[in-house]
């Protein structure tokens, strides 16, 4: 498996991130214009992981970089893998690569958040140095 940056996405890559996206949420959905602007926008990185035999997209994450009054911050995002290729080491490759291009953003600091029934994320992330935060989170959407 390798992981790339998605910046021309072809049909399969958008059905497979149509797919990906439901292993989240089943309200997870978007539109061709959503992924449109997410590739255009400068701040925000949408990050493949490829099946090298099949050439499929089997994993997926998205890296937002921002500023705030505290510094350069950087924020990850919808981090899965297709349940076929989970436990295959996907979603560390996913998240390395993500945090290294963090870093060469020049980010302070990388955040994101997991919901607690995703066990074996939270168990990845916590293998991979990222010490729980102590905090609450808070939605609102319009």
């Amino acid at each position: 498996m390798y992981v790339k940056e998605i910046t021309n996405p072809n049909e399969q890559d958008i059905q497979s991130l149509k797919r990906l996206l439901q292993t989240l949420s089943s309200n997870c959905t978007f539109s061709d214009e959503k992924l449109k602007q997410l590739i255009q926008a400068e701040e925000s990185h949408l990050y493949g992981l490829y099946d090298e035999e099949s050439q499929t997209l089997a994993g997926c994450c998205c890296l937002g970089i921002y500023y705030s009054i505290t510094g350069k911050k950087a924020c990850l995002e919808d981090v899965t893998v297709l349940p076929e290729f989970q436990g295959k080491g996907g979603g560390r490759m996913l998240v390395a690569y993500a945090t290294e291009e963090a870093r060469k953003l020049q980010a302070e600091q990388m955040m994101f958040t997991s919901k607690p029934t995703r066990i074996q994320a939270n168990k990845l992330y916590q293998k991979m140095g990222f010490p729980q935060k102590e905090t609450n989170v808070y939605l609102k959407k319009w």
